[in-house]
């Protein structure tokens, strides 16, 4: 018993010890989690959060688009999404109340939604990021009408960017949701 309760003791000690150390590793390099002022211009999580029950694993329960046949000769606005974001601006909105429209005079015809991520952080993040931008976009316009039956979504994350390059000004414009026009099987 005596042997047991120093043993306890000591891997107690010895976590108590590690997790001190911990801190002041993060105190003197903050990029390491500790984050504060210095921790440097981009934020990416190191431990991204796994999505939640309702959500799917990326690449399970999602569509290929090769599933319909893309109607290549229509184009719809891209959807734009802030930083390690996947919630709707009113502009986004905007087009996809005109997207929900339109396709409520084309019978027969569905949405392919794609996500997409910028370069920053892990694909597996990347992949469950584009998911939820695709889902988002789905969810809306099902909310606006549009049988969910008519929509299909699809996660690329950062495997696919629309602008190559490492600054902001690529982010931005690889951090979207692409609609295709598609007739359904």
């Amino acid at each position: 018993m005596r042997k047991s309760k120093v043993v306890y003791f000591s891997l107690l000690l010895t976590s108590a010890m590690l997790l001190s150390g911990c801190q002041m590793m993060s105190d003197l390099f903050p990029f390491l989690g500790g984050g504060g002022e210095d921790a440097g211009a981009i934020d990416v999580p190191s431990d991204p959060e796994l999505p939640d029950a309702s959500w799917t694993e990326p690449g399970e329960g999602v569509a290929s688009p090769d599933e319909w046949e893309v109607v290549k000769s229509v184009k719809f606005p891209v959807i734009y999404f802030s930083y390690d974001q996947c919630s709707l601006g009113d502009s986004e909105k905007r087009v996809l109340d005109q997207v929900a429209g339109y396709l409520s005079g084309k019978a027969g015809y569905g949405l392919v939604i794609s996500g997409h991520c910028d370069e920053r952080g892990s694909n597996e993040y990347n992949r469950a990021l584009g998911e939820k931008r695709a889902l988002a976009v789905k969810d809306y316009l099902v909310s606006h009408g549009v049988v969910p039956e008519r929509l299909r979504t699809v996660s690329y994350g950062e495997e696919t960017p629309a602008v190559e390059g490492h600054n902001e000004a690529a982010y931005a414009k690889n951090r979207r949701a692409e609609l295709a026009l598609a007739k359904m099987r």
